[in-house]
C-alpha cells in the first residue's frame, strides 16, 4: 500500500486560512447520540448542544489542581482582572 502525502485535501476549519473573521454555522451536529448513550445527563446534553461546550463544575479538585500551581490561593478573583502596561 502507498500513501499520498502530497495530495490536497480539503480543510474541515476554513476560518483557519481567512484573512478576516467570519461566522460560519455548523455543518455537522453538536451532539452525536442522546443522553442515553453516555454519562451526561438529558439536561447537560442539552446544555452542550445549545452552548457547543460542556461545563463541568468541579471537574479536578483542588488537591489535584494545587501540584502545578504553587503560588494558587485556593479561590478564582471576584472580580474581573485588568491588564496594565507598565
Amino acid at each position: 500500500m502507498t500513501l499520498q502525502m502530497d495530495a490536497p485535501t480539503a480543510d474541515e476549519y476554513p476560518t483557519r486560512k481567512a484573512n478576516e473573521p467570519a461566522l460560519l454555522y455548523r455543518k455537522d451536529p453538536t451532539v452525536w447520540g442522546a443522553a442515553e448513550d453516555g454519562p451526561f445527563s438529558a439536561e447537560e446534553v442539552g446544555a452542550y448542544d445549545r452552548r457547543g461546550y460542556a461545563q463541568i463544575p468541579a471537574l479536578v479538585s483542588a488537591a489535584e489542581v494545587a501540584p502545578s500551581t504553587p503560588n494558587w490561593t485556593g479561590s478564582a478573583p471576584t472580580a474581573p482582572c485588568a491588564r496594565t502596561n507598565g
